[in-house]
């Protein structure tokens, strides 16, 4: 009995295949994503958008956690 032969992708596909998975992933690892390790401001007095008059003597900012220290 004979069998077919075997039909094995050429080099250049290989190649051009090769290539394109490894742009694809360094594509994906230089995408800059949110860094989710950070808190998140919930609130501020003054409230943002809000305009006064004169420069407040203090600014209140809230988070979403404790800031650690350091």
């Amino acid at each position: 009995m004979i069998s077919a032969p075997r039909h094995r992708p050429s080099t250049a596909r290989r190649l051009g295949i090769g290539v394109l998975l490894s742009a694809l992933c360094a594509l994906f690892v230089s995408i800059p994503t949110a860094a989710f390790a950070h808190d998140e401001l919930i609130g501020s007095s003054p409230a943002d958008g809000e305009v006064v008059d004169t420069a407040p003597a203090s600014i209140d900012l809230r988070f979403s956690s404790n800031p650690l220290e350091g």
